[in-house]
């Protein structure tokens, strides 16, 4: 028999069901490509040197697109993989389960031991705790009350950081690819070079790179050294070599000389 991920669906499946799967399938996809873009989108928002190049009062529309970003991907994650509770919701956890119920008796085996091989880990489980908590608590609902008027209240929702999103979603990609089997899925939209691994590039995401390019363009801190001459060489010395690096590589890029 050919490995699972070299058989089409039509190998592996009952026909009766294919439609049904395809359907789940396609569905899932457009959720995991929103998951992975927004998670990467997330993570070269916090890799920009706002303080560098913005002024902290006037940082309230990136502030609100990072907690943007940041709650869709764990609405992602909890209605696309986690949410177990209602019937009829169809997540990456029921594709698995009717996959396993309606393929054909001679796969049945391998696929069962190489689905086993995909499952989430002991770690991979406990972020999804806190996934499933910081969604029911605090995004989905506003558990304040409780929290405020308990003497035995409950702990608030453990952090959920930008490495716990990428875990998850390299776990959900890949019990998602097995379940896709020979059929190529590509996470990532037209347009956009991401790469299907690692961390955003400058350059992966156009539209983002162009906004990110004209806070820096237009600050005070990237244009100082011409319009305020004076001043250079005292906010020079204070800053760190990081904060240079990041003002001469934007001012390379923007054709000025490096300072």
């Amino acid at each position: 028999m050919k490995p699972l991920l070299e058989m089409q669906p039509d190998e592996v499946l009952e026909p009766s069901w294919l439609e049904t799967y395809r359907q789940m399938v396609e569905i899932l996809t457009s959720e995991f490509v929103r998951l992975r873009t927004t998670r990467m989108m997330l993570a070269r928002l916090r890799a920009f040197p706002f303080p560098l190049f913005t002024l902290p009062d006037i940082e309230h529309f990136w502030d609100l697109v990072d907690l943007s970003f940041f709650e869709t991907c764990v609405m992602i994650l909890w209605r696309a993989v986690i949410d177990t509770d209602v019937k009829g919701r169809r997540t990456l956890k029921h594709l698995k389960n009717d996959v396993v119920i309606h393929c054909k008796p001679h796969v049945a085996p391998g696929l069962n031991l190489a689905l086993a091989t995909v499952e989430f880990d002991k770690s991979e489980i406990q972020i999804e705790a806190r996934i499933r908590d910081l969604r029911s608590r605090l995004i989905a609902h506003l558990d304040l009350t409780r929290q405020l008027t308990s003497e035995h209240a409950a702990p608030m929702p453990a952090p959920l950081t930008m490495s716990d999103l990428e875990v998850m979603e390299t776990a959900v990609e890949k019990q998602f690819a097995l379940l896709c089997f020979g059929r190529q899925t590509a996470l990532v939209p037209w347009g956009y070079a991401a790469g299907l691994t690692g961390q955003p590039r400058v350059g992966d995401f156009p539209d983002l790179e162009a906004l990110l390019d004209s806070v820096a363009r237009s600050s005070a801190m990237l244009n100082n050294p011409e319009q305020h001459p004076e001043h250079w060489t005292l906010i020079r010395a204070s800053l760190s070599q990081d904060d240079l690096r990041n003002i001469n590589g934007y001012r390379t890029k923007f054709g000025m000389p490096t300072v």
